[in-house]
């Protein structure tokens, strides 16, 4: 466990790094402090890296960390001014042992946007109007730079013809205009002396007069100058090669000290990248697990457009301050080297330690100190001192099982694989604690964000555990109330409410039976008769219409209407999980809070904190809004368990928990839900998503809609509730599994999501270890400890039977 926390620690991790850029950043001079051991005034400390954090489960293994590397950065604009790019790429290449990638080094040497080598100038002063034009044509004809000499074609430069009519751009080369051969036709020997008068040409041909000269106009030519390489070579920053291997560093830094290339124009750094030694699933998956999130990886050209809205500045850069430039520099710069996590326990980890209660974890990353020396005339130069560490790396310790999550990946595969839907998803938790001990969800069409608090879905017959809570809890009802079922005839107000189909409808049925049997009929009499007000409220008082706010980042709240209800249609449509829509992590928050008893408590993910030895317990969440009063009472709460104890015994979920009920108090409530015409079916929503790259469901459905392709195809939601103790004592725990649009022929909950559910049940409890039976040691050696005390258990216990699942 040590060495597999160590491979993660940021100052451990590609231990050489550190020591190969200290020889890198060493100068063979010996600069002593002063007689008194002042420190100088030119001594300058430079953070390398970040402080970052690991991510652990439960039991402290190492799910995320940061592993780091070396990285060679350029800006175009400032090395290609100074140096010659088919030189330096040459070198480069040459020192990272792969000279046949010169070609390719050159390419990333250069801006953004560059074709083929040729750079388009967008931005004035070249974009020419058309006499512009024609003077930079003459003077790319024959440039006259020395009046000694005579003229000679600039290489490498061509006017072409701009976006709109009478506009032209000027286009360039810099391989060739920069070229040792090109700078020797017209008699120059230096780059930086043969950029200059490069600059100064073409920017006269732009004015139409040459620049001024004498030291009074200094100032007037350097901006002049400035504005030509600007548009010449927009790109402030680009990554050369990403991954500088450690044995390569020392060849690499001798090119930039041999070149003079400066730090401002090319240097190597070092960074860090999020690694996930845990995979998503059981059978190497190449995904992290989903719930950690995921950190912005901003390109360089996306970081300076993020930067600059961030700053609110002018599109025109030439209009900036040198301070709005400072800003820039070092936003941008932080948008690419230190991304922020934009999801997940990422996410949730970094606003964690952000807050003041964690202000005693140290978060200082490593540095090292230099001199920063320049003789009269020669290059600035560091000369290293040292390198300081870092702080020990902070651990968040999570409340996810890793095994537990791994069942939960394999049986969501299995789940796919035989039901074909467009997403799976599940969720454990302890129902105590409220504490997620596994969370996932598959997403075969890659619809993007957190599925668990982003997708929502139409929760179908799960929805009648909290409407019969609220039921049970204003007096409306008792359990053994009797219903007429009217035998799938039931109409409230004219309204004709459906059973699921193949259902098996039990006639006259008490309350408890009617949640057992899941009978739309009963719970329509059973949610109306309680006011639409104390029902919304009780519902709301679950967290059912709020954001939940889990802190992992994008997230929905839901579609859950205010009252006045129309009785025959909202009201009706709510008591058997209609016309509201939920997330997973939403359903689950409220499902075991009646489990709970009642007593609201936020789901959580994170268990303590540690650094430096010292751990700090992350306490139960007590100061919650909907904690201020609970939304249902324990004894409501305590019939509805017995209801889904009984779904399990002889209702829809008899058959799926008949290898588990010798040895598990177990309940549960199966979920089917329809969608109604007009409402669109999940896979032809993504898979139009897909096929037109179009993001945001506003705008998706509307061009659905305008292809007239049929929104509507029969497809339904299936899902399970369940929770369950081992009967000799144990935790508690709940599972909740929903399967969105199952194509592979089976339709009910109890079919389709009831095997990924009781076998996440199952694993949570102990019963299996990664689906198997456990081993233990006894006096005859190992053998493998029944996960059922029912012999008489079917092979497929969730086969349906005369009474039909739903």
């Amino acid at each position: 466990m040590n060495a597999t926390r160590a491979e993660l620690r940021p100052g451990l991790v590609f231990l050489g790094i550190g020591a190969v850029l200290a020889l890198v950043a060493a100068r063979t001079a010996i600069i002593a402090l002063d007689a008194e051991g002042e420190q100088p005034a030119n001594l300058r400390r430079l953070p390398v890296i970040p402080a970052a954090f690991e991510i652990c489960d439960a039991a402290g293994v190492p799910m995320a960390g940061s592993a780091e590397y070396i990285e060679l950065v350029t800006s175009p604009n400032a090395m290609w001014q100074a140096h010659t790019p088919d030189a330096m790429a040459r070198f480069v290449a040459d020192a990272l042992g792969e000279p046949e990638a010169a070609p390719a080094l050159l390419e990333r040497m250069l801006p953004d946007g560059a074709r083929k080598g040729w750079i388009t100038c967008s931005r004035e002063p070249l974009v020419l109007d058309p006499q512009a034009a024609a003077r930079v044509t003459a003077w790319i004809a024959g440039a006259v730079f020395d009046p000694d000499r005579p003229p000679a074609p600039v290489a490498g430069f061509a006017v072409v013809p701009g976006a709109l009519p009478g506009e032209y751009r000027v286009a360039w080369h810099p391989e060739t205009a920069l070229s040792e051969r090109a700078r020797a036709v017209h008699g120059y020997d230096k780059p930086r002396e043969w950029t200059r008068r490069l600059g100064d040409g073409l920017c006269a041909a732009v004015r139409g007069e040459p620049l001024p000269s004498g030291p009074a106009a200094d100032e007037e030519r350097s901006k002049a100058r400035e504005e030509i390489w600007r548009a010449l070579l927009p790109s402030q920053f680009r990554v050369v090669r990403k991954d500088v291997p450690p044995s390569r560093a020392p060849a690499l830094a001798a090119v930039l000290e041999r070149e003079r290339v400066q730090p401002l124009q090319m240097e190597m750094r070092r960074n860090a990248r999020r690694v996930y030694p845990v995979q998503g699933g059981q059978r190497g998956a190449e995904t992290p697990v989903a719930v950690l999130g995921r950190w912005s990886t901003l390109e360089a050209d996306d970081a300076r457009k993020a930067a600059a809205a961030r700053l609110r500045l002018s599109t025109d850069d030439a209009v900036w301050t040198p301070a709005d430039r400072a800003q820039f520099a070092e936003l941008s710069a932080a948008l690419v080297y230190q991304p922020s996590p934009t999801s997940g326990l990422e996410l949730l980890s970094w606003n964690l330690l952000a807050r003041e209660e964690y202000a005693w974890v140290g978060r200082r990353g490593e540095e090292y100190t230099f001199l920063l020396n320049q003789a009269p005339r020669r290059p600035l130069h560091r000369y290293f001192q040292e390198l300081v560490p870092g702080d020990p790396t902070p651990r968040v310790i999570t409340t996810i099982e890793l095994g537990l999550q791994r069942r939960v990946r394999a049986l969501l595969e299995e789940t796919v694989a035989k039901h074909r839907p467009a997403l799976a998803q599940a969720i454990v938790v302890d129902v105590a604690s409220g504490d997620v001990l596994a969370v996932d969800a598959l997403d075969v069409y890659g619809m993007g964000g957190f599925a668990p608090t982003m997708h929502t879905f139409t929760p179908g017959s799960t929805f009648k555990v909290p409407i019969m809570a609220c039921a049970l809890d204003t007096g409306d009802v008792r359990p053994a109330d009797r219903f007429d079922s009217e035998d799938g005839n039931f109409r409230i107000e004219g309204r004709a409410i459906r059973e699921a189909e193949g259902g098996d409808n039990k006639g006259v049925v008490t309350a408890a039976q009617g949640l057992a049997y899941s009978i739309n009929a009963v719970l329509v009499q059973i949610g109306t008769r309680v006011d639409d007000d104390a029902l919304h409220g009780r519902l709301a008082g679950l967290g059912y219409g709020r954001y939940p706010d889990a802190g992992l980042g994008s997230e929905r709240r839901g579609l859950f209407s205010s009252p006045p209800w129309k009785k025959k249609y909202t009201h009706a449509s709510v008591s058997f999980g209609h016309e509201i829509s939920v997330t997973l992590w939403q359903h689950a928050q409220a499902l075991a809070t009646i489990l709970r008893g009642g007593h609201f408590r936020p789901l959580r993910l994170v268990r303590a904190v540690e650094w430096n030895g010292r751990r700090e317990e992350a306490p139960l969440v007590e100061d919650h809004p909907l904690q201020a009063r609970d939304p249902l009472g324990p004894a409501a709460c305590a019939e509805v368990r017995e209801m889904m104890r009984l779904g399990a015994e002889i209702g829809t979920g008899k058959d799926v928990t008949k290898p588990i009920r010798a040895s598990v108090d177990v309940g549960t409530k199966t979920g089917t839900a329809q969608k109604v015409p007009g409402e669109l079916c999940l896979h032809l929503e993504l898979q139009h998503n897909l096929e037109h790259g179009c993001r945001g469901a506003k705008a998706c459905r509307q061009e659905l809609a305008r292809s007239g392709r049929p929104p509507h195809r029969n497809c339904y939601t299936s899902s399970i509730c369940a929770f369950g103790r081992l009967r000799e004592g144990g935790r508690e725990v709940m599972v909740l599994v929903v399967v969105d649009e199952p194509r592979g022929g089976q339709r009910f909950g109890s079919q389709v999501a009831g095997p990924a559910g009781i076998g996440i049940l199952q694993e949570a409890l102990g019963l299996t270890v990664l689906g198997q039976a456990p081993i233990e040691i006894g006096a005859d050696g190992f053998r493998a400890i029944e996960a059922s005390h029912d012999p008489g258990a079917a092979e497929s216990p969730w086969k349906e039977d005369a009474d039909g699942p739903r």
